[in-house]
């Protein structure tokens, strides 16, 4: 039909209407945080880099870049506060907070994430918890009418992260990290960076060389400070797997392979694998 009857007001201009801005039948991706190159200083101070910005679809999309000096005090981590209010009464109805790491190499690390809006407006938060250096870090946000269950943020890439090394990984195939200790001195540990992801992980630790060992998950949000030991598994003195089934916090971690037998030459392998169908 091509006739615009009168009756009918101006079903195009709707139609036109409808395409552009989306409904939750379509997904029409609309930009509403579009931040870049923002100086953020460090010590931990709060920098707002979107304020009750308006939103009025039902999914989100968020990509953020964070660029720090390789002279990083620590292993940076930058805090990221999503806060959802309703316009009529400004009550806070949503708040996730995530802390991830800040890479030093190229354009810094970039970490993407999907989920469900909460409220009509949303203000972003940001801040540089290192004490040496501060970061630049670029903020972008869509929102769309696909539908998303669950918040879900995940690291697209390193790029050098200063004062720890990253493993062997494959994120994007659900594979956090894997890596082998290689042979330790008595008691020695080594300490690697695992792959974000808030959600239902299986982890897997166990000794090649059949001697007893520890592994060790550290939440890095400075919000628990030194209190971020988050998991410690003690490793029997086999070659076999230890499963364990657990939920990773909206944070960075690290894992700590330890030995505990006291002789040299232990070899300790870590493994973790998201659950895709646990969240």
């Amino acid at each position: 039909m091509t006739t615009d009857y009168a009756d009918y007001a101006t079903p195009q201009a709707h139609a036109d209407h409808i395409f552009a801005t989306g409904v939750p039948l379509y997904s029409k991706s609309v930009t509403v945080v579009n931040d870049v190159a923002h100086a953020v200083p460090l010590g931990g101070g709060t920098v707002t880099v979107a304020n009750l910005a308006p939103i009025g679809q039902i999914g989100y999309e968020v990509a953020i870049t964070a660029l720090i000096a390789a002279g990083a005090s620590t292993i940076p981590i930058l805090t990221v506060n999503m806060i959802w209010r309703d316009s009529v009464t400004s009550t806070i109805v949503g708040h996730e907070t995530w802390n991830i790491v800040m890479g030093s190499g190229g354009n810094g690390s970039l970490h993407i994430g999907t989920g469900p809006t909460k409220g009509n407006q949303l203000t972003v938060q940001v801040a540089n918890n290192d004490g040496a250096a501060n970061a630049t870090v670029t903020t972008v946000i869509n929102q769309n009418s696909r539908v998303y269950g669950r918040d879900d943020w995940r690291t697209e890439s390193f790029n050098t992260i200063p004062n720890v090394i990253v493993p062997n990984r494959d994120q994007q195939g659900n594979t956090l990290m894997q890596f082998l200790s290689g042979s330790l001195g008595a008691n020695g540990t080594v300490t690697r960076l695992a792959s974000l992801y808030a959600g239902r992980v299986t982890v897997v630790g166990f000794s090649t060389t059949s001697k007893t060992a520890t592994l060790q998950i550290t939440n890095l949000d400075p919000g628990i400070g030194a209190n971020g030991e988050y998991i410690l598994l003690a490793l029997p003195a086999a070659n076999t797997a230890t499963p364990v089934t657990l939920s990773l916090p909206r944070a960075a971690c690290t894992v700590t392979l330890s030995d505990t037998s006291g002789g040299a030459g232990n070899i300790i392998q870590a493994n973790i694998v998201i659950d895709e169908h646990l969240p």
